[in-house]
């Protein structure tokens, strides 16, 4: 008894490993909203500071955010430490005085909404929050509408421009 291929017992399995290969690549590429969530994920990173963090963890964290930001990149959250155009390094200055003034502190964003505009600029809307313990014993909880500018960088997005959005009362 010979067994006889038919050219479907072949095209079949050949037809749904090339769907399910295309399939796994449209599901786990790299798009640009995920690439500027990542970005915003790790500012979030940068600037939180867990009790228990060292100070060797917090240097690192800080070496992170020159990869973050724009160089010069406009800020202003009304404070004159986050307010004007900071090089990257007088960034990464101000978030280590950020992160001195509390025990811990926990940054989250919210409600993101990414508008990508072609080839090198995003526009992002989102709610920050802001959760901690100064160091005076303090709790301390904020919560933000802010918006940011991104620029593709190197093939990276960066933060061009952060600041507080105006949102006119109903």
């Amino acid at each position: 008894m010979t067994l006889r291929l038919q050219w479907w017992h072949i095209a079949v399995p050949v037809l749904i490993l090339v769907l399910g290969g295309l399939s796994f690549w449209y599901l786990n590429r790299n798009t640009d909203e995920a690439e500027i969530r990542l970005t915003l994920k790790q500012l979030c990173s940068v600037g939180s500071k867990a009790e228990s963090e060292s100070a060797a963890a917090g240097a690192i964290k800080l070496q992170r955010s020159n990869e973050l930001f724009t160089d010069p990149c406009r800020l202003d959250f009304r404070h004159s430490m986050f307010q004007g155009d900071f090089s990257v390094s007088e960034i990464a200055a101000n978030i280590a005085r950020f992160r001195m003034l509390f025990q811990t502190v926990q940054i989250e964003i919210r409600d993101l909404h990414i508008t990508v505009t072609p080839p090198d600029g995003a526009q992002v809307y989102f709610t920050g929050l802001l959760d901690g313990v100064a160091r005076n014993g303090e709790q301390v909880g904020e919560v933000r509408d802010l918006f940011c500018k991104l620029k593709k960088v190197d093939g990276k997005w960066r933060i061009s421009e952060m600041n507080i959005r105006e949102v006119l009362e109903k």
